[in-house]
């Protein structure tokens, strides 16, 4: 079952990378400013730190933002799919879920500042 799920998601990315690789193409890419190197606190994040939604909520909106350009090229079931995997891998994965954890604890510990 595990190597179905794999072979499935290898599939996916399969077929996004070819996607992705015929767009790039044909689109001409726009130079970075300078702006774009210094980082803000996201509209999330900030109300995260100040309590105002969860660490989950939060997190349930990185990955939306996350799937967004998965949306226009993947199937609906797809995009719902590679939900379900990375919200179990933040679940299970020791690293990733140590990473949650480490995360919630400076973002209360900011609040608390």
């Amino acid at each position: 079952m595990t190597s179905d799920v794999l072979g499935k998601l290898l599939r996916m990315l399969r077929v996004l990378q070819e996607r992705i690789a015929r767009r790039s193409s044909r689109e001409r890419k726009r130079p970075a400013s300078s702006k774009s190197r210094h980082r803000r606190c996201s509209r999330a994040f900030r109300m995260l730190r100040r309590g105002e939604i969860t660490l989950a909520a939060y997190l349930d909106e990185k990955i939306q933002q996350a799937l967004v350009p998965l949306e226009e090229l993947l199937h609906e079931s797809d995009v719902r799919f590679v939900r379900s995997v990375l919200l179990e891998r933040l679940r299970v994965d020791p690293v990733l879920s140590s990473l949650v954890e480490r995360f919630a604890r400076l973002s209360s510990s900011r609040k608390s500042v």
